[in-house]
């Protein structure tokens, strides 16, 4: 059932199994798998923003920071984020998780071989393919880069709200509220760690509601949950001190930059070997990542270098994405097309067909412009921090301030990536095909035009000491015995990996551990 705090005012409820904070990506997707595995499983979800998805209200409550993600990045609301995102799908590599940089990139407390089995799960119930078509696909040869496919959710799939609020509605054992924003954790003395006997939640409109539960799951994002425990820990300091120190610290992000225009001298194959291509109605786009032995001869982060299309607005691949668009539920405006527009349409009508029935590709059309993009994951920096201002109301996003900005690393790495993959492709035979030249010096073009991709990670990183992380192996919270975070906050690292299928994989890793605990 779904219920609106705003609306109705609520008794308490107690003695649920679970408690998920956020029905986003994570809590959706871990109530549906959970509804599927524990029928009898008791959960009451809550949401801070309504029933469609909305930008963040952030500057009426004071939030300061350079940092874009924080603004265009996130949705509030039932489905959250998936409402907007790409859903793009690719595996981190077995290195992105050991130690690096001589410990600026801590070891992950679990490891690649651990969490294939999860990998393997969540693209069996997102219908994706993995690994199984990568070796029939074409490798295209670059000396210090290996080319890498990653996958695409399809637009039906890509808003968790549309794939799994049906079944979260259908069943009697979830009840999901709305407008209720987290206000309060009542956190008591254990034996041993403390426990989360209950939570509360308000409205706007004053309603409250509380929640009892055995466990409590922080599902509402990155900066959300990391917010949610700064607030528990400001608020309870005498009860928390074994909780990691670090909390807030770390903040990182996927930085990226367009770093030169591609002249494409054969279009017809540059697309047959770049445009994006299917596999049983699934959509992969290739990338080049930097091998691990570079990065760790030269000192850099992971980076990766991809083609970026932008096609003119009024085109075939246009009108198709605008209509898919709108199957995921974004907000998408019509664009007016004209006589000669019409024309080049149907120009391209013939490509387009060949390429997606034969070649099982998109076709882009001359004119669309073609970018060579490089992202680098971004070092970790004490400094890059999110935290709550003194003297400030922490509830409800007011005096919360996130300091970030990058280091001389940085730079170095996209540098260097941007440096050696324009050499390897024009000491390649891929050089007959297009031309790759950069436009002046590496360093002001970063400058010029770098930004983050929306991808937070680090601020409740997980590890084997309180000393060092702020949640454990198994993403349970140093000093408290029953409240999870189940988000990209608690990445260590991220390597060259946009990270929802890793952090889904943690979401169902979670959820078995769950069961097991319950049916103790």
């Amino acid at each position: 059932m779904i219920y609106d705090l705003c609306e109705t005012p609520p008794d308490d409820i107690t003695n649920v199994d679970l408690c998920i904070v956020g029905a986003g990506v994570a809590g959706l997707f871990l109530a549906n798998y959970l509804i599927d595995h524990d029928p009898e499983i008791s959960i009451v979800i809550i949401e801070q923003g309504g029933f469609d998805p909305a930008w963040p209200k952030l500057f009426k409550h004071g939030v300061k920071s350079s940092y874009r993600g924080l603004e265009l990045g996130r949705k509030f609301g039932v489905g959250g984020t998936s409402s907007i995102w790409g859903g793009q799908m690719i595996e981190m590599r077995c290195s992105d998780f050991e130690e690096r940089l001589s410990g600026i990139f801590p070891e992950w407390p679990i490891n690649y071989q651990e969490l294939q089995f999860y990998y393997e799960k969540v693209r069996d119930n997102l219908g994706l393919h993995g690994s199984k078509y990568w070796d029939q696909k074409k490798e295209i040869q670059i000396d210090d880069f290996n080319f890498k496919y990653s996958e695409w959710l399809p637009f039906k799939d890509r808003n968790f709200k549309k794939k799994y609020l049906a079944k979260v509605v259908e069943s009697k054992r979830i009840s999901l509220w709305i407008n209720s924003d987290l206000s309060n954790i009542k956190i008591e003395k254990g034996n041993g760690d403390c426990i989360a006997t209950k939570i509360e939640a308000q409205s706007e409109n004053g309603h409250t509601l509380t929640v009892g539960a055995k466990y409590f799951a922080l599902c509402a994002g990155s900066i959300e949950s990391t917010k949610i425990i700064l607030s528990l820990k400001s608020n309870n300091p005498n009860l928390m001190i074994d909780v990691g120190c670090i909390a807030g610290q770390y903040l990182s992000d996927h930085l990226s930059v367009q770093a030169a225009k591609v002249e494409v001298r054969d279009w017809w194959k540059f697309n047959s070997i770049f445009s994006p291509v299917f596999h049983d109605g699934i959509l992969s786009s290739g990338r080049f990542e930097i091998k691990p032995s570079i990065q760790k001869e030269f000192g850099i982060s992971a980076g990766y270098a991809h083609f970026s299309f932008i096609t003119t607005g009024a085109s075939l691949i246009d009108l198709a994405k605008k209509f898919l668009l709108s199957i995921q539920g974004k907000d998408y405006h019509l664009v007016r097309f004209s006589v000669r527009d019409f024309f080049h349409i149907f120009i391209d009508l013939v490509p387009t067909l060949y390429f997606r029935i034969f070649l099982k590709r998109l076709w882009f059309p001359k004119g669309t412009e073609i970018y060579f993009q490089v992202d680098v994951e971004q070092l970790p920096e004490m400094a890059n921090r999110i935290l709550i201002e003194k003297n400030r109301n922490t509830q409800n996003s007011k005096g919360l301030a996130i300091n970030w900005s990058l280091v001389a690393g940085d730079l170095r790495a996209f540098n260097l990536v941007i440096k050696r993959f324009i050499k390897n492709w024009n000491e390649s035979a891929l050089s007959k095909v297009a031309e790759i030249h950069a436009s002046g010096d590496s360093r002001e073009i970063v400058l010029s035009n770098v930004h983050d991709v929306y991808h937070p990670i680090g601020t409740l990183r997980m590890g084997i000491s309180p000393k060092s992380s702020v949640v454990d192996s198994n993403l349970k919270v140093w000093g408290l015995q029953n409240i999870f975070v189940i988000s990209t906050a608690t990445f260590p690292s991220m390597g060259c990996a946009n990270p929802g299928l890793t952090h889904l994989a943690l979401t169902l890793r979670f959820a078995g551990k769950i069961i097991r605990n319950l049916k103790k």
